[in-house]
């Protein structure tokens, strides 16, 4: 134990753990409460509502990050050298939001359109989709600053306000799937409220910007050269979840598609809580270190980081596992037992997609992000492959295991691309 102790708290290390743990309690309270609301939406709703809610929400989330990933990743990875006066600032948010938002528009209407028609619904997931990504894009600038504890404040409002607005809408409307995204909608307004007037302005400093729009351009094209495949590679990770719910909702119906995404949402935000503060809390030092070509301390907080995941994640997954019938009693309304067996493929997918994040890091880095691309776009045709395969004879675990084979086909492209590069 102290040679573990010894490892995490090196050279680096003991900032990482300081800033996982404000990460940490930042997904704590969101992560319980998107944990209750996964139940408590499926009971003040119903499977099938829950379902439909599922799929907009899936849609939306491939569409916002595909317009504007770019942007937010971008400013995750050069975020903290926008320090300069607040309307250099100012001009920059805006030309990159006012991009962002219409390429969101333009993309997710005609997808919503075609899956729910015109109806409340699209109008209540496009206005949840545009603060959605405000907030995103807001949030990432304050992470690239490493402002730790100002992430859990905003994480706090925002999880707080979109279980609350979501459950008093779903009491009061019939339409169950509009009154969630409404609620949502109205949360994350809120969090972006408080965002935009008490965190985004950048303290006057040494970078020379103005507020120029040439200026502008020049670290707008900086910005879109490094996060556009980064955009597209968040998109196709998030096009795993709606190949299942949309091949789901097809062939078992949406009654199905709730439980599965239900019990699904559940397992994954278990892993986020506790593996995600991890790649939060160690990102933006990586940036920082090889801005400075300290390549080899880069390594060092990289191989901790790497350890502080397994450890998180590795402790997790048994548990789950073994709790495995009172999750699936927790989760759904109505217990169906048919579904314990998706606990461990599930939990065991969320584990190995949430490690990816971190195994990537090095093709990241090298602004080698193509390579990332090509990887994901090979897991994602594995998933929708192994989905035609497996879905219409093992049902709901064929999807499970799906996703699980895809993240392990990731992790070791990742891998084996971040080996021949080091070479």
């Amino acid at each position: 134990m102290k040679r573990l102790w010894n490892a995490l708290n090196g050279n680096g290390g003991r900032e990482l753990l300081i800033d996982t743990l404000s990460y940490g309690l930042a997904k704590a309270v969101p992560g319980i409460l998107g944990l209750l609301s996964v139940v408590v939406f499926l009971r003040v709703t119903n499977e099938s509502a829950y379902g439909r809610f599922a799929l907009v929400t899936a849609i939306i989330n491939v569409w916002i990050t595909f317009s504007s990933g770019w942007f937010y990743q971008g400013l995750l990875r050069f975020g903290a050298q926008l320090t300069g006066p607040p309307e250099a600032f100012h001009r920059i948010m805006r030309a990159g939001l006012t991009l962002s938002g219409l390429a969101f528009l333009l993309s997710c209407l005609p997808h919503l359109w075609w899956e729910t028609g015109l109806s409340t619904a699209t109008g209540a997931g496009l206005a949840f989709g545009g603060v959605a990504l405000v907030q995103t894009t807001l949030l990432a600038k304050l992470q690239a600053s490493l402002r730790a504890r100002s992430v859990l404040i905003v994480e706090l409002l925002r999880s707080s306000a979109c279980f609350l607005f979501a459950v008093g809408l779903a009491w009061c409307m019939t339409d169950g799937p509009t009154a969630l995204l409404l609620g949502t909608a109205l949360g994350y307004a809120l969090s972006v409220t408080y965002l935009w007037t008490r965190c985004t302005l950048p303290s006057p400093a040494r970078s020379g910007l103005v507020a120029g729009p040439a200026e502008t351009a020049l670290v707008l094209r900086r910005i879109w050269g490094f996060g556009w495949p980064l955009s597209l590679w968040l998109a196709a990770q998030l096009m795993l979840p709606l190949i299942d719910r949309t091949m789901m909702a097809t062939q078992l119906g949406l009654g199905e598609t709730g439980k599965y995404a239900g019990l699904s949402d559940i397992l994954t935000r278990c892993f986020s809580l506790a593996v995600f503060p991890v790649i939060q809390a160690v990102y933006p030092r990586l940036a920082q270190l090889t801005d400075r070509q300290a390549h080899a301390e880069a390594r060092s907080l990289l191989r901790r980081a790497t350890l502080l995941l397994l450890l998180t994640g590795g402790a997790l997954q048994p548990v789950l596992f073994l709790l495995r019938h009172q999750i699936v009693r927790f989760a759904l309304p109505v217990p169906d037992e048919s579904f314990e067996v998706l606990v461990l493929p599930l939990s065991a997918g969320g584990f190995v997609w949430q490690a990816a994040m971190l195994l990537h890091k090095p093709l990241e880095l090298a602004q080698k992000t193509h390579l990332m691309l090509g990887a994901i776009v090979a897991a994602v045709l594995l998933k929708a492959v192994g989905n035609c395969v497996l879905l219409p004879g093992l049902g709901v675990l064929g999807a499970a295991l799906a996703t699980l084979l895809s993240g392990l086909s990731y992790c070791a492209l990742c891998l084996w691309l971040g080996r021949r590069l080091s070479q």
